[in-house]
């Protein structure tokens, strides 16, 4: 948690993100960044989702952080972005519009 001056900050889980190295594309899920991550060529135009093993899905957070989905549940529910509890513990981006 963030604090200073009377006022406190707690992070929160922002935006789905893959991670691509040294990149991080935010989008609105996984699969929206799967395609600006296409759009910026990142990765190739013949690259299926389902290749995408071999890179990071995660999260951005408040702090501006790019975290893992067990690290995002954790700070999810820490921030009580997480509303029912999941046998999982991990984060899914469909947990944010709900």
């Amino acid at each position: 948690m963030l604090s200073g001056a009377g006022c406190s900050v707690r992070e929160k889980i922002r935006s789905p993100a893959i991670g691509f190295g040294k990149d991080v594309v935010e989008g609105v899920h996984h699969y929206d960044a799967f395609e600006r991550a296409r759009a910026q060529d990142l990765i190739d135009a013949d690259t299926d989702y389902s290749d995408l093993l071999l890179h990071v899905f995660g999260f951005t957070t408040t702090n501006g952080r790019f975290v893992s989905r067990e690290e995002a549940y954790n700070i999810a529910r820490a921030s009580g972005q997480v509303k029912r509890e999941t046998r999982a513990k991990t984060f899914a981006s469909e947990v944010l519009y709900r």
